[in-house]
């Protein structure tokens, strides 16, 4: 089985030679935006993907049902652990767990000199083998929970926090789909895009 953790850490040896798998997550994500002398909430239906060979490079496509628009975010400077701990309302003594986090802690600054922030956590339960359309079986998260804060600039050039939190979950469907398809990370964002466009939405 291959798991997140231990490929970064180049500690398994795959069984068979295969093209690099991806996985991709629907997003249920709600959140608040306060600044520029309003406060405001946010619903986001759009996607994580990634590669779980290069899992601490996550991307997020940030979808408002709201306003039917989107946009792709690249996570950036994020680092990846694997964790053991007791289940949910597990017994006194019973098995561990393996979890899996994402972090994110970036800092940055735009054309104008904005210095602005993004700090970020997926964390989930590992599942055991996990078939997304591929020869290869993972021992990965079925769902991730997130929480989240940005801080960066309005059209205005005023200051925005925006503190997000939810859960993605494994889209096997769409999974599936891409790997059939033999889709790296930015071919399955691409094809996800071309999903929500064709679903009405618009990118920002």
């Amino acid at each position: 089985m291959k798991s997140f953790a231990t490929l970064l850490l180049g500690l398994l040896v795959p069984a068979s030679i295969a093209t690099a798998d991806v996985l991709v997550y629907k997003n249920k994500i709600t959140g608040t935006d306060t600044g520029g002398g309003f406060k405001s909430k946010l619903t986001d239906v759009g996607y994580t993907i990634l590669n779980p060979e290069e899992a601490d490079v996550p991307a997020m496509i940030i979808a408002f049902p709201n306003t039917k628009t989107f946009y792709v975010w690249e996570m950036a400077d994020c680092t990846l652990n694997d964790l053991s701990a007791p289940k949910p309302n597990a017994k006194k003594n019973a098995p561990l767990a393996d979890y899996t986090v994402i972090s994110q802690a970036s800092l940055w600054s735009d054309t104008n000199n904005f210095a602005g922030s993004d700090i970020g956590q997926l964390k989930g339960m590992n599942a055991d083998a996990v078939d997304v359309g591929t020869t290869n079986l993972w021992n990965i998260p079925k769902t991730f929970s997130w929480v989240g804060k940005s801080m960066f600039p309005l059209d205005t050039g005023e200051p925005n926090l925006e503190e997000s939190s939810g859960t993605t979950t494994l889209d096997l469907t769409q999974t599936k789909l891409c790997n059939s398809f033999g889709d790296d990370r930015d071919a399955a964002i691409d094809r996800m895009k071309a999903r929500l466009i064709s679903l009405g939405y618009s990118e920002q």
